[in-house]
């Protein structure tokens, strides 16, 4: 069933939002304050500008303190799970190997 036929495009996007954020309890506070807080002078749509500006800064420093640098996460993640492997050709993994084997790539996937 076609319910669209037409794609509408709406522009950029202000910024990025994830999913998971939303069911983070903190990320609703950092919005509210953030929002609450800036009251910039001048029309609406200059401070409507300043506000989205402000609370995408806001969001961008929330992120990396909150969730920490995933990418450098995943890079940890990767060489700790590349060690094991090559352990393994070599010799067999002990029971806590196995679990940290194990435990990592839940931790990556």
């Amino acid at each position: 069933i076609m319910l669209r036929a037409k794609v509408i495009d709406w522009g950029s996007k202000p910024f990025r939002v994830f999913d998971c954020w939303f069911k983070d309890k903190s990320f609703q506070k950092v919005v509210r304050e953030c929002w609450t807080s800036n009251q910039p002078r001048g029309w609406g749509g200059f401070a409507l500008k300043v506000k989205l500006k402000r609370l995408k800064e806001a969001l961008k420093v929330w992120n990396r303190d909150h969730y920490g640098d995933t990418l450098k996460k995943v890079q940890q993640i990767e060489a700790d799970l590349n060690r094991l492997e090559d352990a393994s050709s070599t010799r067999q993994l002990t029971q806590q190997e196995m679990t940290a084997h194990k435990n990592l790539q839940e931790e990556l996937w």
